[in-house]
């Protein structure tokens, strides 16, 4: 099965307990033992992070727990760890990388504007938010293809001719076209990615595990999925009139966004952010497509700060988005209508699990436009509410 232009962003957070802890450790080189310096160290998904000190120390303030803490640093494997109560000291080893330096041709240079446009178009957006994204470290990325082989059988693609290529063989006395073309594009960063999100006031450190793009190049449409660790850092405003107007868009930003959904979903009030969902089916008198209403809420059991969504994986269904002129919800228990936005979703395993402030740990549950448009560009911390302006 294929979804035109899906995504999937994953952030790894788990949300149970609320109080104020300290939390401290060292980073220290998993061969020399010695304490490492000038490293990130963060908690996945939030504004909350620091930098070792010349002897590998730490010290973090933390709010949420249990939680999820990243060690990053450029020249190291970045270790994502658990964080319990007990977790209050830690002493945390590093793995060095193996960084090899590539030769680039100019006809590999051209190959790579084209792979770094592919990536940017699905990892930050195509959409405004994408669009006004920077990446400052592009010559970190790396790509790679993967490739299949598939008779022609006149299937025409959108690739650039250079990245097919055609045999002809004889098959039962008859000649056909076997082409190799490339199928899924795979993308790896040696160190983390700086990201300036100008449009949402913030700086974003992304620790890059994994990132496929599949088909990008099939008429039916591409897969794009990822899978990263993320530290936001507020940009300074430079007045009044600019904080308001980036509190504007990180407004417009989160609503009719995948967490938003999601978490509307976990609190089993979708109607009154904004959304409604629409099944798919068959007149029965005529057999014509038609739309019914469908209400999620009989699907869903929350248990231990979780939303255990059972039996949709089957299920043809849209989510519509009505807003009023400003873009925010348009309350759909008492005043239903309003500008509309619709976008297909897949749940794709028989139970999909979403986490209380609207994040999931895998891919089971997918969107197509406009949500899945949505992407790193338009990325806001797992804390972010309408009423809590960071």
């Amino acid at each position: 099965m294929k979804f035109l232009n899906t995504t999937l962003l994953l952030i790894l957070l788990s949300i149970n307990f609320y109080g104020q802890e300290i939390i401290t450790g060292q980073l220290l080189d998993s061969n020399t033992k010695k304490g490492l310096e000038y490293a990130t160290v963060y908690i996945n998904g939030t504004t909350v992070g620091t930098t070792t000190d010349q002897n590998g120390f730490f010290t973090l303030k933390v709010k949420t727990i249990p939680c999820q803490l990243i060690a990053s640093h450029v020249s190291y494997e970045t270790k994502a760890l658990p964080i319990l109560l007990k977790d209050k000291k830690l002493s945390i080893y590093l793995e060095p990388k193996n960084i090899l330096i590539q030769k680039v041709s100019v006809k590999s240079k051209n190959r790579r504007d084209r792979n770094l446009k592919l990536f940017k178009d699905n990892f930050l957006g195509t959409d405004k938010w994408g669009e006004n994204a920077i990446l400052v470290n592009e010559e970190a990325l790396h790509f790679k293809w993967d490739y299949k082989q598939e008779v022609a059988n006149g299937i025409t693609f959108k690739a650039d001719p250079e990245s097919i290529s055609t045999i002809t063989t004889k098959e039962k006395g008859k000649n056909q076209t076997i082409i190799k073309r490339p199928y899924c594009l795979k993308v790896t960063a040696s160190e983390p990615l700086k990201i300036e999100l100008p449009l949402l006031g913030f700086k974003l450190h992304v620790d890059l595990i994994d990132f496929s793009l599949e088909d990008p190049y099939s008429l039916k449409g591409s897969i794009s999925s990822f899978l990263g660790y993320y530290y936001f850092n507020n940009i300074a405003h430079e007045n009044k009139s600019e904080e308001q107007k980036i509190n504007k868009n990180r407004l417009l930003a989160y609503y009719n966004s995948a967490q938003h959904f999601l978490k509307s979903v976990y609190e089993k009030d979708i109607h009154k952010n904004g959304y409604r969902i629409f099944e798919e089916g068959r007149n029965p008198k005529n057999f014509e497509k038609c739309y019914n209403e469908f209400f999620i809420d009989n699907n869903v059991v929350v248990k231990n700060s979780k939303a255990y969504v059972s039996g949709l994986n089957k299920k043809k269904l849209f989510v519509f988005f009505y807003s009023n002129y400003k873009g925010h919800p348009k309350d759909q228990n008492n005043h239903k209508g309003g500008r509309v936005i619709q976008s297909p979703i897949y749940f794709l395993n028989d139970t999909c699990v979403i986490n209380s402030n609207g994040t999931i740990s895998d891919n089971s549950i997918m969107f197509a436009p406009v949500i899945g448009n949505k992407k790193v560009g338009s990325l806001l911390p797992d804390n972010f509410t309408p009423e809590k302006i960071l």
